[in-house]
């Protein structure tokens, strides 16, 4: 539905603007998106090695990093993640103007890894993992208001009272559940394979709501009830169902090991709980260097269920890595990782029905059907990762790693046609240091680490100015705020806890 009211004005653009868990007996309730492919951690060595493990040594999430090293494990065994603590900060600097900032902190606790891995007795050449694994989760939600006494319209005598509230909430969640073979076909080669089903989960709103209302007794006997007023909010929700294939390959000579794994785009099985919801209105508000109303206006338009077509898309990639041991101690081992992932073409990913908005005045005009739908793309990079590895004792490693983990929005235009809308707006590139120790208790293996996230990006366009605001700004075509600068400064600083265990079912190690 879509409603255009007449209140006594003029209008402006509308602005651009569980735990899916199943596993063997286990099961679990689903509870945002960074975008970056390489956040995700599984609470085991790979983990402290930074996910530098595509040629060896991922142990139990080499069904994710590369198949084909399955059969690494040569015992049946059932490893779970005890727990993972995260705390995230995050500081985005003039985000709505000079000084005024976003910052949000939370610590989070949830399982993140569960595996069985089989090896049967009647085929040593072959081996058998299940998996449970969360690839992605974030949560963001930020509220800033912003209360200013100032001379903002035009026509009006006197100071006003300019008050805005910006929300922002985004909750994303990529969770796999998974089977992977890997299969020895001579003492140095291993072939795998594996298959997951993704669920993808978005939950995300952002609105923006400003009023300026005269303070000037004598206006206000006047006009006792006038006020300036703009409202622009929207949100999206989307589940999705995929299926991804990953093949691998493993060479092992002497003391080094190479690897190649490819990973296929997503084949999308389900869609669900589609939901777009957009408003915009305006009102009393005057035409630059006139007396003259622009004219209020309401648009509003919900969709749901069948009316929204979802097909979001994730890219072909492929890794490579060495691991290199130590000829004198197998336990000391460096390693090392490359993965390249595809760009994407921009596209509408959330396609809505044709919402028909026309607004056609001296200063907007405007003829769009993509009202409720939104874009997006990729552009292609490569992610490095190295770790390195030695026995400090003779149940005790040291693990330590450094990746990259680059933004794969920076750079691309999602605006493929007029009226298109975006869910992400601040893209910075991630660095993470990690380390932690891996016991080995009787048959059994316990694993402690840290990873310490840094992302900084200076120079970024702000997302709204709310300091310097105008009644209506003819660059920007926004009423009752200024133009925005490239001042943004981004700040992202992560420290995450790793404890797992893997507990031996049977064999000798």
């Amino acid at each position: 539905m879509i409603l255009q009211q007449p209140i006594s004005g003029k209008g402006i653009s509308p602005t651009t603007s569980v735990w899916l868990l199943l596993f063997l007996f286990f099961s679990s309730s689903m509870t945002a998106q960074t975008d970056r492919y390489w956040s995700h951690n599984f609470n085991d060595a790979s983990s402290m090695l930074a996910g530098a493990v595509v040629g060896g040594g991922a142990g139990i999430s080499a069904i994710y990093y590369n198949p084909a090293n399955i059969s690494e494990i040569t015992q049946s065994n059932l490893s779970i993640t005890a727990s993972l603590f995260s705390y995230n900060f995050y500081d985005y600097q003039n985000a709505l103007g000079d000084g005024i900032d976003l910052q949000l902190s939370h610590i989070t606790v949830e399982p993140r890894f569960v595996s069985y891995m089989i090896q049967p007795k009647n085929n040593e050449r072959l081996s058998i993992e299940l998996a449970s694994m969360n690839i992605e989760n974030t949560y963001q939600h930020y509220i800033q208001t912003v209360d200013q006494h100032i001379d903002i319209l035009e026509n009006l005598p006197g100071k006003e009272d300019y008050s805005a509230t910006y929300t922002y909430k985004n909750q994303y969640r990529d969770d796999y559940v998974g089977i992977g073979v890997s299969y020895k076909l001579t003492d140095r080669l291993w072939l795998g394979g594996s298959m997951f089903v993704s669920l993808k989960s978005l939950r995300y709103s952002e609105s923006i709501s400003i009023d300026a209302f005269p303070v000037n007794q004598a206006v206000l006997d006047s006009i006792p009830f006038y006020t300036a007023s703009y409202e622009n909010r929207n949100s999206v929700r989307y589940d999705q169902l995929s299926i991804i294939w990953h093949f691998g390959v493993s060479y092992k000579i002497n003391n080094v090991s190479l690897g190649l794994k490819l990973a296929t785009p997503g084949f999308q099985v389900y869609q669900g709980g589609k939901n777009v919801v957009k408003k915009i209105k305006q009102s009393n508000i005057t035409k630059p260097g006139s007396s003259e109303f622009l004219p209020n206006y309401l648009i509003g338009d919900n969709q749901q269920g069948k009316q929204l077509n979802l097909h979001m898309k994730t890219p072909f990639s492929i890794a490579a890595g060495a691991t290199f041991h130590s000829p004198k101690d197998i336990q000391k081992s460096f390693y090392v990782s490359l993965e390249y992932f595809s760009s994407i073409t921009p596209y509408i990913f959330l396609e809505a029905e044709d919402s028909r908005v026309s607004i056609n005045n001296d200063l907007i005009q405007v003829d769009s059907v993509n009202m409720l739908s939104y874009a997006t793309g990729a552009r292609d990079l490569f992610n490095l990762a190295i770790g390195y590895q030695w026995k400090i004792s003779k149940n005790t490693l040291l693990l330590t790693g450094f990746k990259t983990n680059f933004n794969y929005l920076k750079g691309v235009d999602y605006y493929t046609a007029e009226g298109l809308n975006v869910t992400d707006k601040i893209n910075y590139n991630v660095y993470h240091i990690t380390g932690g120790l891996r016991f080995k208790l009787l048959k059994h293996v316990l694993m402690v680490g840290l990873q310490q996230s840094i992302g900084v990006e200076p120079n970024q366009p702000q997302i709204i100015n709310l300091s310097d605001p105008v009644e209506f700004n003819t660059v920007e075509m926004a009423p009752l705020q200024g133009n925005r600068e490239d001042n943004m400064l981004v700040f992202y600083n992560g420290l995450s806890i790793f404890l797992g265990a893997i507990f031996s079912l049977g064999g000798a190690e």
